[in-house]
């Protein structure tokens, strides 16, 4: 692994589990093993640098799910593709809910802190979280189409609630500090779609 992707890797830990404002470039570059050199020769800034995770995090969360053979299997009705989608993601960070926190909690950690005042980092999430829609989006309107998913709800809404409803297992599941949210999440996507 690059220096670049390592520091990258410790930033979506370290953004995922304290906040933007406590986590400094030193303390990164640590983590990552790299001289502090490395981290401005990457990154014009620590937003520079948030940005990068982000994106970070929807290459290895979602968009390289979505590219595996899995999902490219035309066999495969579409509803169990997307309990698969999420398994996976959920499956990556379960067994320890106080010292294992989802990757995906970085959205929401710098998006409840960046937003009110970042508005590029604000413009970023929205653009994730649009990308995560469509992609969802599409699989439910394919799901219809094979007739694996029978929810009468609209495809964009559905995603819209899909998306919602792993927010707020995330958020029970670290306040419980329990996987139960997470099970109960897997549970009823099997009876919304």
């Amino acid at each position: 692994m690059n220096q670049k992707e390592e520091m990258l890797k410790v930033g979506l830990r370290l953004f995922s589990t304290q906040t933007y404002s406590s986590t400094g470039i030193r303390q990164i570059t640590k983590a990552a093993g790299v001289p502090t050199g490395s981290f401005h020769y990457h990154f014009k800034n620590k937003e520079d640098f948030a940005i990068a995770v982000l994106d970070y995090y929807f290459k290895i969360e979602v968009a390289d799910n979505a590219k595996s053979q899995y999902f490219l299997d035309d066999s495969i009705p579409v509803k169990n593709k997307i309990i698969k989608l999420y398994s996976n993601v959920i499956h990556s960070y379960t067994g320890n809910a106080e010292m294992n926190p989802p990757n995906s909690a970085v959205v929401s950690n710098l998006g409840q802190e960046l937003s009110a005042h970042n508005q590029k980092v604000k413009a970023h999430i929205s653009m994730i979280i649009e990308k995560s829609h469509l992609l969802l989006k599409g699989l439910i309107e394919q799901g219809k189409i094979d007739k694996s998913i029978t929810s009468k709800i609209d495809a964009g809404l559905l995603a819209n609630l899909l998306i919602d409803l792993y927010g707020g297992a995330l958020i029970r599941r670290k306040s419980l500090q329990s996987d139960a949210p997470m099970d109960d999440f897997i549970l009823a996507l099997e009876k919304i779609l």
